[in-house]
């Protein structure tokens, strides 16, 4: 009887090892995510940049002809 309750106990201690190890390879790959993505941020912050020839708060200084003719 209790090398029935050994083998279980061994058989549950291999699962919780084996989700202990999906756990952790998970963890690995939100922190791979995490990383790309702050890149993908910097880069877009770069990008942003470039594009923005506009001074901060100011006004676009090429006004459109209204296409209506409407005043």
């Amino acid at each position: 009887m209790l090398a029935r309750i050994l083998n279980k106990v061994e058989g549950s201690d291999k699962g919780l090892e084996e989700i202990k190890d999906d756990i952790s390879s998970l963890n690995q790959m939100v922190t791979s995510h995490l990383v790309s993505i702050k890149k993908l941020e910097t880069q877009m912050e770069v990008i942003s940049a470039h594009l923005n020839t506009r001074p901060k708060g100011g006004l676009p200084s090429d006004t459109m002809v209204n296409p209506n003719n409407e005043a």
